[in-house]
């Protein structure tokens, strides 16, 4: 039997560490991060830069599904299983087998330097995809911003604007159907020349 100073002490034990890990989980505001965006379902506007070139649209979001409509009638869609990539000036629909199961989690297998409401992320493993990723988040830890340098140099910069949350979104918005008479090619990044 345990006396009751050695229960005592097991207990505070036990509270110190649970106090312990619970600070630990709150001081990772990654973690917010990405557990906001995986709860939130918003309608916004989004500015993509890549290389000299710049596209406004306008993204519907829900737990890691998306639907991002651009400005000259370009679609980019995810219901997390796959991706959807439609191209009006070719008639033509890309459909992607979703590696990651979508969502923001993978920013979490990467080191983090944060420094208040901004990180930047380097690789721990010659598998990811990124060489260098760099975001930030407001007050409610809902991303703002996020840039990719991929290993070849290149960037991709997403901004989120004018952030209306929504109730709901239809599923089959986030399962993109292309218009009749479209064609549509199978997992596309899988293809080799």
């Amino acid at each position: 039997m345990f006396s009751k100073g050695q229960i005592a002490g097991k207990i505070s034990t036990i509270f110190v560490f649970s106090m312990l890990f619970s600070v630990a989980l709150e001081a990772n505001p990654l973690q917010k991060v990405v557990g906001v965006m995986n709860s939130s379902t918003f309608r916004a506007s989004v500015n993509i830069k890549s290389g000299g070139s710049s596209f406004n649209g306008t993204l519907s979001y829900s737990g890691g599904k998306m639907n991002f409509r651009l400005g000259d009638g370009r679609v980019i869609a995810s219901n997390g299983r796959k991706i959807f990539a439609f191209d009006p000036s070719t008639r033509t629909m890309g459909r992607q087998d979703a590696g990651g199961g979508g969502g923001l989690g993978w920013i979490l297998s990467y080191t983090a330097r944060i420094d208040g409401n901004r990180a930047v992320l380097t690789p721990n493993s010659p598998a990811h995809n990124y060489e260098e990723v760099r975001l930030s988040w407001d007050e409610g830890y809902f991303l703002r911003s996020i840039s990719m340098k991929g290993k070849g140099g290149d960037v991709i910069t997403i901004k989120i604007n004018s952030v209306s949350r929504v109730a709901s979104f239809p599923v089959s918005i986030f399962s993109y159907k292309a218009p009749p008479g479209s064609r549509t090619v199978d997992n596309p990044l899988n293809q080799r020349n």
